[in-house]
């Protein structure tokens, strides 16, 4: 049961000047704390906490995985696909991706705070999707073809789905949280694995 005690909150510590101000404060009864085996903050995992470590990892391994491998794709694109430009200038493709990546975490974490997980990864998912479809477009020796779309377009799209993809772990879980988040992470390594073509 709480009880109601009055709180005189005075300029001069004195009841009889203008500035003292009155204020009730609510005190909370031991008896009135809910008992901490009634109040489940965390389900810790379960089958739905298990099946989300599943879909962030694929996040992981398409997205950051795609981003890490530009090694590969830089060799291809100095060898092949853009010979007629310098080493430097098609590395600014893979600083620009990653730069986008981390960057956007400013404004999505934000987003991801106020409940619209759902709505970054389905639009980072479609944009990724269509970055990499008109990757394939791209014509041979177009350097602002192949910047706008791997360098600009795939680090926006991955940005928009790498912060919620962490966070949404440590919704599931508490005590094994270090475990999920490890899970989640090992992602972006298997995906650097694959696509840069381990045998």
């Amino acid at each position: 049961m709480s009880n109601s005690l009055p709180l005189t909150d005075s300029l001069d510590n004195s009841d009889t000047e203008k500035g003292s101000v009155s204020q009730e404060v609510a005190v909370l009864e031991p008896e009135d704390t809910p008992s901490s085996s009634k109040v489940e903050l965390f389900p810790e995992g379960g089958t739905r906490g298990w099946l989300t470590i599943c879909g962030a990892v694929l996040v992981q391994f398409t997205t950051f995985g795609y981003i890490n491998s530009f090694g590969a794709y830089q060799d291809l694109y100095v060898r092949e696909y853009l010979s007629d430009y310098s080493p430097s200038t098609i590395g600014w493709i893979g600083g620009t991706q990653i730069f986008l990546n981390f960057s956007l975490g400013i404004i999505v974490g934000r987003a991801f705070d106020r409940g619209y997980f759902r709505h970054l990864m389905v639009s980072g998912l479609i944009f990724y999707s269509l970055a990499l479809f008109m990757l394939s477009l791209s014509h041979k020796n177009s350097y602002y073809q192949v910047f706008l779309t791997h360098g600009v377009a795939l680090g926006l799209a991955s940005g928009l789905s790498y912060v919620p993809s962490l966070g949404i772990a440590s919704h599931y879980f508490h005590r094994r949280r270090p475990l999920a988040m490890g899970i989640v992470s090992s992602g972006a390594a298997l995906g650097e694995g694959v696509d840069t073509g381990l045998p």
